[in-house]
């Protein structure tokens, strides 16, 4: 019964192991960025635990070193296009605005028809999004495709992403939210195929190939494949034992085929 209620209160206190290796991913790969936003969104919803804290000192290292001079970021580009926005909150606040209209309408006793959809309205959106942005300009689609994730616009995410991988410095990036975004789906098979290629990207960092092939064990481990989890597990096992769960998740699954 102890045991039960120290398991309850990490259920309570502590992120999941999922929500954990997406901040662990993105704290390997330096985005600093993204992973602020996402230890922030975490400690809000768990503010006591000691997980988080673990990675916070991580957190303050990285957001201490240096940017990459080369790099513009995707805010930076935000704020020299004049009359651009916050991209998630004016989207969030158009279709707001536009369900509104149609209660008012439909209050009024008006045809619902007649006022434009909200699915019309993004569409319309994402036109004149495309209006003032090319295809080159890599840093502010990978930006886009984060707001369009953080709302749960999987398919646009992805769509921005693959904008995004003819550039040298965000290719390794784009891939790896692919396959994120891809397991936000439910499509584990899809998500390992992206993680795949972005394994085979040129002067891999170790710990970056060694981030991935974790995360491959995981997209095969919830595809049902064994065998390849097993396989990719005990791979990032060789190079580093303490390397997050893995000793758990590979205890787990030959516990379960045995």
């Amino acid at each position: 019964e102890p045991v039960e209620l120290v398991e309850l209160a990490e259920e309570l206190f502590e992120p999941s192991p999922e929500q954990l290796a997406e901040l662990d991913l993105l704290l390997e790969q330096g985005l600093v960025e993204q992973a602020k936003e996402t230890y922030q969104r975490l400690a809000e919803s768990f503010p006591q635990s000691t997980e988080l804290s673990r990675r916070a000192h991580r957190l303050a290292e990285l957001s201490a070193a240096p940017a990459p001079v080369a790099e513009t970021s995707a805010t930076e580009l935000f704020a020299e296009e004049e009359g651009f926005f916050n991209l998630a909150a004016e989207i969030e606040k158009e279709l707001a605005e536009d369900e509104e209209k149609q209660l008012v309408a439909e209050a009024r006793g008006q045809d619902g028809a007649q006022e434009e959809s909200i699915e019309e309205l993004f569409k319309q959106f994402q036109r004149g999004v495309a209006e003032q942005l090319g295809e080159e300009d890599h840093a502010t689609h990978f930006d886009l495709g984060l707001a369009y994730r953080e709302m749960g616009l999987l398919d646009e995410a992805i769509g921005e992403f693959q904008l995004v991988l003819k550039s040298p410095e965000l290719a390794l990036d784009a891939m790896t939210l692919i396959a994120n975004c891809y397991m936000d789906k439910g499509l584990p098979e899809e998500a390992a195929s992206w993680f795949e290629k972005a394994l085979k990207t040129p002067n891999l960092p170790p710990q970056a190939e060694l981030g991935l092939r974790y995360e491959l064990g995981r997209a095969w481990e919830a595809a049902g494949n064994v065998a390849a989890a097993l396989a990719h597990y005990a791979e990032v096992l060789a190079v580093n034992p303490a390397y997050r769960d893995v000793v758990e998740r590979i205890t787990h699954l030959r516990t379960a085929t045995n």
